[in-house]
């Protein structure tokens, strides 16, 4: 009984993480005049076969959010990416989510 009353204390605090994260791009974008859009995942798949980028390229994407696409390139191509974007929070989540 105690185990379930910590997994669901657990999901409440990771609920509460991803509201509070998402409140605070929500702010940031604000603050910085400019609203987090994220491509779509058909999108972006669209989009490298479009632009046809050749395995072991280095990728400079301007603007690039929480860096979707950049990953997207670096997994299937196998690239190196730089992003930059205004926006320090979502550069910070880009980072982190490289990591996992």
């Amino acid at each position: 009984m105690l185990l379930v009353g910590y997994f669901i204390l657990l999901l409440v605090v990771i609920i509460v993480a991803i509201f509070l994260v998402y409140m605070v791009l929500e702010i940031w974008g604000d603050i910085q005049g400019a609203p987090y859009v994220p491509s779509g995942n058909r999108d972006i798949d669209k989009l490298l076969e479009v632009v046809k980028i050749k395995p072991g390229a280095t990728v400079i994407e301007l603007g690039c959010g929480s860096g979707r696409f950049l990953r997207a390139a670096a997994v299937k191509y196998k690239v190196f990416g730089i992003g930059v974007d205004v926006n320090l929070v979502l550069v910070l989540w880009a980072r982190l989510s490289c990591w996992v």
